[in-house]
């Protein structure tokens, strides 16, 4: 394909891209790799939190089940949240000595599978499969759990952190319920949706594209999750309408098309990254 335009980003160059993305969307079977995936998150979510939560008992950290929990369903619609509680709270909170040992490597190794799943996804998008043999890909899995947890043990401390720094700066406590449950939650999911998506896009390919060729689709993938989550807690206010369909499976139902709508949005933005490259007439790994 010619390039699009080199220069600014005009409309027209604009749509060009969006429009290069949705056909190689439908050209690499993006609906399906959503659909794998969405099945891969639901299988992986579980062994994450259990890795990050024995990780954090390892270091002698006790983690609070319900901020957890809490951490978890910021990222996600109150009618979707409402179907993963239970199983959230019982898989962290319901291990114990050697359990919790054996629990730390099983997530760790399975949860390791799901980053290995979104690798596939990222190869078909930026058409770099086979680059990097099976040990180099087993290690960057595996510190993807790692850091994820620990970035996500981070996050939880903020729950913890804020009332009590609120006692000893009183200009933080008006904040509090902004930051921590009100409006200006969205903001800070956004941007740390935008940073989990940098980093899958720059560091997990087996050709990995540069930063600023990773940076676009992270903050599309961002704000399309943002508006396609409000979207659906609009429209899946009540499992009524799914349990006419789906009976006592209507939970599950609606949290694995949630989770294919996420998964779409973040093929999408890796699409769109190399759809930019492509017009620009530049490799994704030039500088």
């Amino acid at each position: 394909m010619e390039p699009i335009q080199r220069r600014a980003l005009t409309p027209g160059y604009l749509a060009g891209v969006v429009w290069v993305a949705i056909v190689r969307l439908r050209r690499h079977n993006g609906q399906a790799i959503a659909g794998d995936l969405a099945f891969t998150i639901l299988l992986a979510l579980f062994p994450f939190l259990i890795f990050a939560s024995s990780l954090a008992g390892y270091f002698g950290e006790q983690v609070d089940t319900e901020i957890v929990v809490e951490q978890v369903l910021r990222f996600a619609p109150p009618v979707v949240a409402e179907s993963l509680v239970p199983a959230i709270e019982h898989a962290v909170g319901a291990r114990s000595g050697s359990a919790a040992l054996l629990g730390m490597v099983l997530g760790l190794v399975f949860a390791a599978m799901g980053v290995e799943a979104f690798r596939g996804a990222l190869n078909t998008a930026f058409e770099c499969h086979g680059l990097r043999p099976w040990w180099w890909r087993i290690i960057v899995n595996l510190l993807f759990v790692v850091v994820g947890s620990i970035g996500f043990l981070a996050a939880t401390l903020v729950a913890v952190v804020w009332p009590v720094a609120a006692e000893f700066i009183p200009a933080l406590a008006p904040l509090e319920g902004l930051v921590l449950s009100g409006p200006l939650r969205y903001v800070e999911v956004a941007l740390l949706l935008a940073i989990m998506a940098t980093a899958f896009y720059r560091w997990l390919p087996d050709s990995p594209p540069s930063l600023r060729h990773a940076l676009p689709g992270a903050i599309v993938s961002a704000v399309l999750w943002l508006v396609a989550a409000a979207t659906y807690a609009a429209y899946a206010r009540t499992l009524a309408r799914y349990a006419l369909v789906y009976g006592s499976l209507a939970g599950v139902i609606v949290t694995l098309v949630f989770f294919y709508v996420s998964a779409l949005t973040f093929v999408f933005g890796a699409e769109l990254n190399a759809a930019n490259a492509e017009a620009r007439g530049e490799h994704m790994r030039d500088a």
